[in-house]
């Protein structure tokens, strides 16, 4: 079963898509820790 309901996964991808610089890191290199931390909220 998937963690994540169908918005909150459309919510994840439209973050995804802003780019990690977006988000605070210097560089735009979407690690499993960084993805981690965004899919955390």
């Amino acid at each position: 079963m998937p963690k994540l309901s169908d918005d909150q996964f459309a919510d994840l991808e439209k973050e995804f898509t802003l780019g990690p610089a977006e988000h605070g890191w210097e560089d735009q290199r979407w690690t499993l820790a960084r993805i981690g931390v965004l899919s955390a909220w």
